[in-house]
């Protein structure tokens, strides 16, 4: 199964946010090869642009509170109060450094597992067109045209597209444009993953799919039906020879007593 995600997956890793948990679950999958996770290129360098404008909210927050603090330390009542402040201007600070590393640890982990869809000519094109036919940001046009032109190249099998920006990508036309390429529209991680769990638990359960299990089990103990059915067989197998053994030997007993009489 190949699954689209874009950067809102990025940053739900690397921010730890209310679905992080999901796209770990998710990107784990991937690096165990059970899906094959697709990232647009353009999706890479979103995540910056968002950590640049939240990192530059919360210098002005710091400033602002910094010199609301230094007003306030002026007053008698509050002069004991100021080093509490000035803990939470610290944390503003401290908090932007901890998400850059963590966004750079986030995206090492999945650059060495997922493909990266690229940007090419024929891609942009696409996404100039997208942003008047599907009503969509340059922004969201790009990460969609980079989708699609993976889609149009990939090889056939289930297929899913799993992003929380339901707002501009939730409309008729997306779903139908993804729908005739046996792809599926989904708005949250925790369901994309429960999606991605069923249909692997349907492939698992086919008839091909057992046939090839079987056959890994017969590769594996060197006898049909694998480890289980090995151990099985090397027992009924040395029942039926102490059963024989056995039967030799009240043989022997009956001839040395009929010898002696």
């Amino acid at each position: 199964m190949i699954v689209y995600v874009e950067s809102n997956f990025v940053l739900e890793l690397a921010f730890l946010q209310e679905e992080y948990e999901s796209c770990l679950e998710l990107l784990r999958l991937a690096e165990s090869q059970d899906i094959r996770l697709v990232l647009p290129a353009f999706s890479i360098g979103e995540p910056y642009e968002v950590w640049v404008r939240r990192s530059k909210q919360r210098r002005e927050l710091r400033d602002q509170l910094s010199t609301a603090i230094r007003e306030l330390s002026r007053s008698r009542p509050y002069q004991a109060s100021s080093h509490e402040f000035q803990e939470l201007t610290n944390l503003l600070l401290r908090s932007g450094e901890e998400e850059k590393r963590r966004l750079d640890e986030a995206l090492d982990r999945i650059l060495r597992t997922a493909e990266v869809s690229p940007i090419g000519l024929n891609t942009i094109r696409s996404a100039i067109t997208l942003q008047e036919s599907r009503s969509l940001s340059p922004q969201d046009s790009t990460v969609y045209a980079s989708i699609l032109a993976h889609l149009a190249e990939a090889s056939e099998g289930l297929r899913c597209f799993i992003t929380k920006n339901s707002k501009d990508f939730v409309n008729p036309d997306i779903e139908n444009d993804l729908a005739t390429r046996t792809c599926r529209l989904l708005t949250k991680f925790g369901d994309g993953l429960g999606y991605v769990r069923s249909r692997r638990l349907c492939c698992d359960n086919t008839p091909t799919a057992l046939a090839a299990n079987r056959t890994r089990d017969i590769r594996r103990s060197g006898m049909r039906g694998g480890l289980a059915e090995t151990w099985a067989r090397v027992e009924r197998g040395t029942r039926r020879t102490d059963r024989k053994s056995e039967s030799r030997k009240l043989s022997t007993y009956g001839c040395a007593r009929r010898i002696s009489t």
